[in-house]
């Protein structure tokens, strides 16, 4: 499944893919994302400090887990959604439904 794909088909107008967390940042300074989905796991570090930037700005995101029901991380708002990889179309609609309430991105 393409996550950009789905997310397009959903609304969204432009989808920015970031491979790494200075990328993300940058990407965030440039322009505020409307939504974002982050991968919790970075390696040999995590996204906690991205989802606090995004925390900061009001911006809803959802945290993608490899690891099944993903326990919350230190750090990680109570209210995150985790989503189990790989994303299906069906829990990135649940994820963009309940940050907008609607399949508009």
């Amino acid at each position: 499944m393409d996550t950009e794909k789905v997310l397009l088909d959903l609304g969204a107008e432009t989808v920015a893919t970031c491979a790494h967390e200075n990328e993300a940042f940058a990407e965030i300074d440039k322009t505020t994302p409307d939504f974002a989905i982050l991968d919790i796991n970075l390696g040999s570090h995590t996204s906690i400090g991205i989802a606090r930037k995004l925390d900061e700005l009001g911006v809803p995101y959802a945290f993608a887990s490899g690891y099944g029901d993903a326990k919350p991380l230190e750090g990680m708002s109570e209210n995150a959604q985790v989503l189990s990889k790989p994303n299906d179309k069906d829990g990135l609609e649940k994820a963009v439904y309940a940050a907008f309430g609607s399949g508009v991105v």
